[in-house]
C-alpha cells in the first residue's frame, strides 16, 4: 500500500558491541530489545490524517512520520511504520491487558490524558491542539453549545467521544475515522462532527457547506505512547521530542 523510504544507518555486529557500551544512558530493556534487533516499530492509524500521517506518492509522509525517522535515528536503527486501526489497535495502548507485541510506540496524534497513564506513558508533548466542532452552514449554528443534545460524529475511543458526551451530553455517532466522521455530516446523518482542530479545519477548507464553529471545545496535547515503566526509552523520545516539535511544526505548518 506504501513503501516507507527511512534512510538510517545500518549498524553491524562490531559497531552495536560498541554503541551499546558507550551508550549506558540509553539503557533498557525495550530500549535494548530495539537497538539489537535494529528495528524500532511504530503504529500509525490506518487512516489519513492530514499533516501528521498520509500516504503521498506511494510514501508515508507527515509530522507524526517524520518525528518517528528522528527517534530511530537518535537510537541508531531502522524504522518500521505499521498502519493500524484506531480503536481496534492503537487505543488498546491504554488498557492494562495490553502486550505491546506488535510495536514499540505509536505516533498517531494521540491526546495525553492522565486517565490513560495508567496503563501506558506518554512522551513529553509535540504538539498543542483542541477539539473543534464541524457543522453545515445551512444549519445556522453559531458556538459549540448549540449543539448540546444534538447528534455528533466521532472517532470511536478518542477524546471527541468523551468530549461530547461529557460536555455537550450529545448523542453520538462513532465512526473508525476522521473521514467518516465528515462524510456523515455531509450525508445530513448527524448534526455536528467533533474531531481534532487541524481535521476541521482542513475539512471546512476542503468541502463547500462546512463550517468549523470558533473556539476550541477542548485544548489537547499530543505525545508519543510508549509501553509503561520503559524510562530509558522515555528518555531517548522526550530528548528528540522536545528537540523535534519547533522544527517540525514549522516544517508542516508555515
Amino acid at each position: 500500500m506504501f513503501k516507507t523510504s527511512a534512510s538510517v544507518r545500518f549498524i553491524s555486529s562490531v559497531f552495536l558491541t560498541v554503541f551499546l557500551s558507550a551508550s549506558c544512558a540509553w539503557a533498557g530493556d525495550r530500549l535494548d530489545d530495539i537497538v539489537k534487533r535494529g528495528e524500532m516499530v511504530v503504529a500509525v492509524g490506518d487512516f489519513e490524517n492530514e499533516p501528521f500521517f498520509f500516504v503521498e506518492d506511494g510514501d508515508l509522509v507527515g509530522f507524526d512520520v517524520d518525528l518517528g525517522r528522528m527517534i530511530a535515528k537518535e537510537i541508531g536503527v531502522d524504522v518500521r511504520f505499521v498502519r493500524v486501526p484506531w480503536d481496534g489497535l492503537i487505543a488498546l495502548a491504554w488498557y492494562s491487558r495490553y502486550p505491546w507485541s506488535r510495536y514499540d510506540m505509536a505516533i498517531a496524534s494521540i491526546t495525553i490524558r492522565q486517565s490513560r497513564t495508567r496503563a501506558c506513558d506518554f512522551s513529553d508533548w509535540y504538539f498543542y491542539t483542541g477539539q473543534k466542532l464541524l457543522v453545515r452552514e445551512e444549519d445556522g449554528y453559531e458556538t459549540p453549545l448549540d449543539l448540546e443534545g444534538k447528534t455528533i460524529a466521532v472517532m470511536a475511543g478518542s477524546t471527541g467521544y468523551e468530549t461530547a458526551k461529557r460536555d455537550l451530553a450529545a448523542q453520538t455517532v462513532v465512526m473508525d475515522s476522521p473521514q467518516e466522521t465528515v462524510d456523515a455530516l455531509r450525508a445530513g446523518r448527524v448534526d455536528g462532527a467533533l474531531s481534532d482542530a487541524t481535521i476541521v479545519i482542513a475539512a471546512a477548507e476542503r468541502y463547500d457547506g462546512l463550517v468549523a464553529l470558533e473556539g476550541m471545545v477542548t485544548t489537547e496535547r499530543y505525545g508519543v505512547v510508549l509501553p509503561k515503566g520503559e524510562e530509558d526509552l522515555r528518555k531517548v523520545v522526550d530528548s528528540v521530542v522536545v528537540e523535534a516539535r519547533r522544527i517540525l511544526y514549522d516544517k508542516w505548518f508555515r
